[in-house]
């Protein structure tokens, strides 16, 4: 008897399911927790030797890959009627198809059992209580019944899920929680990035219904905060004199928003493309000014 021949249609299938995993990860974005990971165990560490232990590497692509298919796969999945009328969706970013639902809702509950996973073998209690704020933060903020995106402030506020990555590396390799500074600082920059990120999104959260804090601030005053913001984080930096004087580059971000604020509103939305390549050049500067001196 002749076997069967494999069905025509699961070979094809792997290669659509991959690109929809990598779409809905926001591959572009990879760095943003990945990054902050990177910098603060490297920050922590007594020497590079450190890098070379299996956890570090563990989380490294934990943060790759499942950490960001959680954060903004729920976002998808929780989002697909606003995402109706949101420009990027379908363009610039996913735009999540019926069909594509049960394919992304497994692949969420495939990284959510990966990250609940973590806290099994995560060397202290510290990163563990961390991991664990990682996981409910970003289920919260798309999911409901808290559904923090769709609360002005708490949208932006709870962004420090960001950092958290780089809160965890560091109490790994140091055994010691993060300076308060530190934290303050972090929120600080992600609440500025997260506020920046929802200014192009402006017009269809309010035909949505959607309340935001660039929502309820508008486009101007929205920039300004956000000017703000991130000269609260930069200040904190240039305070602390960290990698001095190499931490004045931070100031880039708070002129930033003041120079679109002199630019058509599309600029603003353009500009958002930038910033990936500037965060993961300033993040590549920053880890070999913290590695070099132990090299």
């Amino acid at each position: 008897m002749r076997a069967a021949a494999p069905h025509p249609g699961r070979a094809s299938r792997f290669p659509a399911l991959l690109l929809l995993l990598l779409q809905a990860s926001r591959w572009r974005f990879w760095l943003y927790l990945a990054g902050p990971f990177l910098l603060g165990y490297t920050a922590g560490s007594p020497s590079l030797d450190s890098l070379r232990l299996p956890v570090f590497w563990a989380l490294l692509l934990v943060f790759l890959l499942p950490a960001n298919l959680l954060l903004y796969g729920i976002n998808d999945l929780c989002d697909r009627d606003t995402d109706r009328l949101n420009p990027r969706k379908g363009t610039a970013e996913l735009g999540l198809q019926q069909s594509q639902e049960r394919a992304l809702l497994i692949g969420v509950a495939v990284s959510a059992i990966l990250l609940a996973g973590t806290l099994f073998w995560l060397p202290s209690p510290l990163a563990r209580w961390l991991m664990l704020a990682f996981v409910a933060l970003s289920v919260a903020y798309s999911a409901p019944p808290l559904r923090l995106k769709s609360r002005p402030v708490l949208d932006s506020a709870s962004n420090i899920l960001y950092a958290v990555p780089g809160f965890v590396g560091y109490g790994i390799s140091s055994g010691r929680p993060v300076p308060w500074e530190a934290v303050i600082g972090a929120g600080l920059w992600t609440a500025a990035m997260h506020l920046y990120s929802a200014i192009p999104d402006i017009e269809s959260d309010l035909k949505a219904g959607l309340a935001t804090s660039a929502t309820a601030l508008g486009h101007h005053r929205a920039l300004v905060a956000c000017a703000v913001l991130w000269a609260g984080a930069a200040g904190m930096v240039t305070a602390l004199r960290v990698l001095w004087p190499w931490c004045l580059l931070a100031w880039c971000y708070p002129v930033a928003p003041l120079v679109l604020l002199l630019r058509p509103p599309r600029d603003v939305a353009r500009a958002y493309w930038y910033f990936p390549w500037v965060n993961a050049g300033l993040g590549m500067l920053a880890f070999f000014l913290l590695a070099g001196p132990r090299l």
